[in-house]
């Protein structure tokens, strides 16, 4: 026989009251955020949010490499704010983990969020890794992969009198990023570039472009010295600069402005090669102080440009 017990069976006085109601009807499955169907909406309608939604990137083996290099991002709150505002051709914007949310941060995460660029949330250490432990400040912008246009098909669609710059043994990635604005700047059609032993369009030539490449597109050719030859067979005449050159940039005639003309840049010190230089219709020196030996590729790019569209306008 179980003894029972004498005293009296405690409530609660009425506190658990609300935990006895009913919760209403169970949302539809596209309204409940743990869903798959709900993140098949957001996917659907991305507008509907008010910032960038975080995708956790997913661990890598320690044997797995990374693909893109440090040199395909752009790295630090205000280049990424900038470059996002130039509306940079961009593949994913990584956030580090934990990182302070700044005024900066929040207008990159809204500018994503626009643009539909996906955001990738990871551990600090992995974007040290990512980006060669390069001060990134918690983000890192990784550009797409620059799409080349043809040579042929942008001077097919140039207006006014064709300029272009061409580029011998360039390899410095901001140099090119600096040649391009300038050439932005002094309304070139094109800025050419070698297939090999050159800098291609990086996320360091975007953050120097600052924009440019919106405006002035970077063609790849095989052969430097076949295609002034070829350029030169249509009508165009070739300025190569060059330290040793047969005379001053300034006394060059003006009348030579007139003609569809490329300008040839070779890298600072080594200068433009022989051959190609011997290919030039002119070889011509930009006179300056014996207290500085040469210009990099990008000052000297620009002083050149603004000779020609000087003489141009004149004419």
């Amino acid at each position: 026989m179980v003894a029972r017990s004498s005293k009296k069976p405690a409530g609660s006085g009425g506190k658990n009251r609300k935990g006895l109601k009913g919760k209403g009807p169970t949302p539809k499955a596209k309204d409940r955020p743990a869903h798959v169907r709900y993140q098949d909406k957001k996917r659907k309608n991305p507008k509907n949010t008010r910032s960038a939604q975080f995708t956790k990137e997913p661990r890598r083996n320690s044997g797995n490499n990374e693909k893109r290099s440090a040199s395909d991002f752009i790295l630090g709150r205000n280049p990424v704010l900038e470059a996002l505002k130039e509306n940079v051709d961009a593949a994913v914007l990584r956030i580090a983990n934990g990182v302070d949310v700044d005024e900066r941060l929040r207008q990159i995460l809204t500018i994503a969020s626009e643009k539909n660029l996906p955001v990738m949330e990871v551990e600090r250490r992995e974007l040290d890794r990512l980006t060669n432990n390069t001060n990134h400040q918690g983000v890192a912008l990784a550009v797409s992969s620059y799409k080349y246009p043809n040579l042929k098909e942008v001077l097919a669609h140039a207006t006014g009198t064709p300029l272009l710059v061409i580029l011998d043994g360039v390899t410095d990635p901001r140099n090119l990023g600096a040649v391009i604005r300038s050439a932005a700047g002094f309304y070139a059609n094109a800025v050419v570039i070698a297939e090999r032993r050159s800098a291609g369009v990086t996320g360091a030539v975007w953050k120097t472009a600052s924009g440019a490449l919106s405006h002035v597109p970077v063609c790849q050719v095989v052969n430097i010295t076949r295609t002034i030859t070829e350029l030169q067979e249509k009508g165009f005449f070739a300025i190569a600069l060059d330290g040793n050159g047969d005379q001053n940039l300034d006394s060059v005639d003006p009348e030579l402005a007139d003609r569809p003309i490329i300008l040839v840049i070779g890298a600072e010190g080594k200068g433009v090669s022989r051959l190609v230089a011997q290919t030039c219709d002119l070889r011509v020196k930009i006179p300056m102080s014996n207290k500085v030996e040469s210009l990099n590729a990008a000052v000297a790019t620009g002083v050149a440009l603004y000779s020609i569209t000087r003489s141009r306008k004149l004419n």
